[in-house]
């Protein structure tokens, strides 16, 4: 929905008694200012008493207070005063939405009496939600505010999301004994909801380096390979693969993190898939020859 969308429409005899004593408010206006200004010409020339004088300016302020009164609080119903004060009246008055977003709950239905402190609507805006982190007592003198963020959800677990630290509390919770630690996210599609669980990473700093699917990882015992185009050896109607031995670092989010050989050629192609059916041929292939 967006900002001043019409929600409900409520209706109260009060809200019409309302409306008509702005009108008779109005018209009694036109007639005391006339006999003020009247008095103050004579109350200045000496014909007039004091007394009639201050009565009528009295009156005059005293409507003119009540009727700006009232013309607040037709405008915070979302109803025109002009047009009220020209003899307009409204049956009933618009609700409308104060931001934009989406409604979660409706808790009233057609008929209902709604009192002035009755909850009628929920909308939340997407747009700008924070996540809430939980970090462990060790880990809170690593966090400070502005810091990077990556997060993953359940849907998608192999995409990392960004956010930034907002604030991170002053106190411990006790079920976990933990800080809680705000961050500011985009969310411009709209895709993360309220509620939804996430697993963050905290930044602290940051370094390139090699790294290549799990899937592209052989392992043989504690030593581990990939397989990469052999550009050397390649035929004309064959293609061939080199092993490369590796030493394999950080793993997450299905990549791992990789130190190379100080010959590995800067353009290699890694085969990222059927790594290991590439090897089980290879062994084959091996195991023919020697027969």
């Amino acid at each position: 929905m967006s900002k001043g969308q019409v929600l409900a429409y409520i209706e109260h005899p009060d809200i019409i008694a309302m409306q008509q004593e702005y009108q008779v408010k109005n018209d009694e206006l036109v007639f005391l200012k006339q006999d003020f200004e009247r008095k103050q010409t004579l109350y200045d020339k000496g014909v007039s008493s004091g007394k009639e004088f201050q009565m009528a300016q009295s009156k005059y302020r005293s409507t003119t207070s009540s009727i700006n009164g009232l013309r607040s609080q037709l405008r915070l119903l979302g109803l025109n005063p002009d047009k009220v004060a020209k003899g307009q009246i409204y049956s009933a008055v618009p609700i409308t939405t104060p931001i934009s977003g989406y409604v979660d709950e409706v808790m009233i239905s057609l008929g209902d009496y709604v009192a002035q402190q009755s909850k009628m609507f929920s909308i939340s805006d997407n747009s700008k939600i924070y996540i809430s982190f939980k970090v462990f007592e060790n880990d809170v003198k690593q966090i400070k505010k502005g810091q990077k963020i990556y997060f993953s959800i359940a849907s998608r677990p192999d995409e990392l999301l960004n956010a930034t630290v907002r604030s991170v509390g002053k106190t411990f919770n006790t079920e976990p004994k933990a800080v809680e630690v705000l961050a500011d996210i985009e969310n411009k599609n709209k895709e993360l909801l309220p509620g939804m669980y996430v697993q963050g990473r905290i930044v602290q700093g940051e370094r390139k380096g090699f790294a290549v699917p799990e899937a592209a990882i052989i392992k043989d015992g504690e030593q581990s390979s990939i397989f990469i185009l052999d550009e050397d050896g390649k035929e004309e109607d064959k293609v061939r693969f080199k092993m490369i031995p590796v030493t394999v670092g950080i793993t997450d989010l299905g990549f791992v993190e990789l130190t190379l050989p100080a010959e590995f050629p800067k353009d290699a192609k890694v085969v990222v898939k059927g790594a290991y059916k590439l090897s089980s041929e290879m062994v084959k292939g091996e195991l023919e020859h020697g027969h």
